[in-house]
């Protein structure tokens, strides 16, 4: 662990980045948390941060690869982590200062599937993890030491995808690879969920998912699958939701209740087993494909979508096209409806 602080750029040289970034790579964002009265976004140009409303600042720690992942909220550590594409090694920010912490590596190493994949962290009301390579690793000593999670009984190469702190228990979910290797249809997925009790780890249900977005609010782990389904997974049972229509992303709330993204249907809230609309969408029926994330502090909703990128080809003598779906925005609740945040021009 060092202390490794950032470049701060103001936020009127931030367009002049964006427009210097070349054509095959769109700016866009991979992340954003609320810490300590600002919202921190990830992004291919650095961490952005924005305060009352508006960009007041780009974090940067390196020029030449300034790629953000994360960034995670740790609760129970009252910490921010992120983590910088280039080398894969963690930032934690405490509020007062900025470390640079090692990735937790298993002897083997990982394998470069494992770092395209990614890495995701994850807080529980008692620790916070990282996820990745289909290894679990607690944090210990805010990071210092790293802790890997007890397996089930599981192939050797076989690969945790999805973690869930349920108060004193893990559960987890494990593709089965086997199987998925034997099935024709590429949709089809099946995963065993397994929880962990003082006998051991115990399976309790398998079934065809592909977890895109894990969550843990209180004793109950929400799972979102590529294809927007959502389901609440418990000590003993994992159940699917029905909801107002796919779902794009979700977050917990500072009070501890469910927020959920289901595209032009707006966002909504969990309340008992019924959904409540907190936000409408801001977005016009002509707005194509993005990626989504979601935020919340204290009733306040941020809502940060990101382009999706395609190739265009339009004949075998020229060169593909960058094709571009949705647009890049950070977007910021009042009442119910969503305002933008302007950069700097």
């Amino acid at each position: 662990m060092r202390e490794t602080p950032p470049k701060i750029i103001g936020a009127p040289e931030v367009p002049g980045l964006i427009r210097a970034l070349p054509d095959y790579a769109i700016f866009g964002f991979q992340g954003a948390v609320y810490y300590h009265g600002a919202l921190y976004v990830s992004s291919n140009l650095g961490l952005l941060v924005v305060k009352d409303r508006r960009l007041t600042a780009l974090y940067e720690w390196s020029r030449g690869d300034a790629v953000i992942e994360g960034p995670w909220l740790d609760r129970p550590g009252d910490a921010l982590w992120a983590q910088q594409a280039r080398d894969g090694s963690l930032l934690r920010f405490d509020g007062v200062r900025w470390q640079r912490i090692q990735l937790p590596t298993p002897r083997a190493g990982y394998s470069r599937g494992d770092i395209l994949n990614g890495f995701q962290g994850i807080s529980g009301s008692k620790s916070f993890w990282i996820l990745g390579g289909g290894l679990i690793w607690r944090a210990e000593k805010s990071g210092a030491e790293w802790i890997p999670e007890p397996r089930p009984a599981i192939p050797a190469d076989s690969r945790v995808t999805a973690f869930f702190p349920l108060g004193d228990t893990l559960a987890m979910l494990v593709p089965d690879v086997y199987v998925a290797l034997r099935l024709r249809s590429r949709r089809e997925r099946p995963a065993s969920v397994y929880v962990f009790e003082p006998s051991g780890w115990k399976k309790f249900a398998t079934l065809d998912v592909d977890g895109r977005e894990t969550l843990t609010v209180g004793q109950t782990g929400y799972l979102r699958t590529e294809e927007g389904v959502l389901y609440a997974v418990t000590a003993d049972k994992m159940t699917r939701l029905e909801t107002p229509a796919p779902c794009d992303a979700i977050a917990g709330t500072s009070a501890g209740a469910l927020l959920a993204s289901f595209g032009r249907s707006g966002v909504f809230q969990r309340v008992a087993d019924r959904w409540e609309l907190r936000v409408e969408s801001p977005f016009p029926e002509s707005e194509g494909p993005h990626r989504v994330h979601l935020a919340e502090s204290a009733g306040e909703i941020a809502l940060v979508t990101a382009p999706k990128a395609g190739l265009n080809v339009t004949s075998r003598e020229l060169p593909p096209t960058v094709v571009r779906s949705g647009t890049a925005g950070i977007w910021i609740s009042r009442g119910k409806k969503f305002e933008p945040v302007d950069f700097p021009r």
